[in-house]
C-alpha cells in the first residue's frame, strides 16, 4: 500500500499553507491518495502525528477514521461527511484538522501521516482520540503505509 500528496513529497517541507493558523497557516488539510489496498480491506483509518513535539508526546494533529474501503483520496480541506468518515481527538481535543507549529528555534519537525487499512467496515469507538482507536483497530489491520511532512519555524 502506498500514500502520496500533491501537496508534499515524502520527507520534504510543507507549504505553510498547511499550517495551523497561530503560526500563520490556513490550517488547511493537505490532499491525500493512496493505492495497493491488501484485498479485504473494508475502511482505513488515517493519523498524522508529530513524534518531534516536546510533551506530550507524540502531539496528534489530525485523526480520520472510518473512511469507506472504496474511499482512496482526502481533498485538501475535505469535508468528512462527505466521504462518509469520522474525526478523531487530535492533542488540543478537537476533532478536525490542525497542521504544524512546531515552537520557534525547535528545529524542523516531521509529520506522519499514517494510513491503516482495515478488514472491518466501522470502528466503534466511545472516545475517538488515538489511543483508543489503535486500541480498536489493533487485531484488524491488514497494511500500514506513511507518508512524512516537514515544517520548521525559524
Amino acid at each position: 500500500m502506498k500514500i502520496t500528496s500533491p501537496s508534499f513529497r515524502n520527507n520534504e517541507f510543507i507549504d505553510s499553507h498547511f499550517a495551523f493558523a497561530d503560526c500563520g497557516g490556513q490550517n488547511n488539510s493537505p490532499e491525500l491518495s493512496w493505492s495497493g489496498a491488501p484485498r479485504g480491506t473494508k475502511s482505513f483509518v488515517l493519523i498524522c502525528d508529530d513524534p518531534d513535539a516536546p510533551k506530550p508526546m507524540p502531539w496528534v494533529h489530525w485523526i480520520v477514521y472510518n473512511i469507506p474501503g472504496d474511499i482512496f483520496q482526502l481533498h485538501q480541506a475535505e469535508s468528512f461527511e462527505a466521504v462518509d468518515a469520522l474525526e478523531g481527538a487530535n492533542s488540543w481535543g478537537h476533532t478536525q484538522y490542525e497542521g504544524p507549529c512546531p515552537p520557534a528555534g525547535s528545529g524542523p519537525h516531521r509529520y506522519f501521516f499514517k494510513l491503516y487499512a482495515l478488514d472491518v467496515d466501522k470502528l466503534h469507538v466511545d472516545e475517538p482520540d488515538k489511543e483508543t482507536i489503535e486500541d480498536a483497530m489493533e487485531d484488524h489491520i491488514l497494511g500500514k503505509a506513511e507518508i512524512i511532512a516537514r515544517y520548521e519555524i525559524k
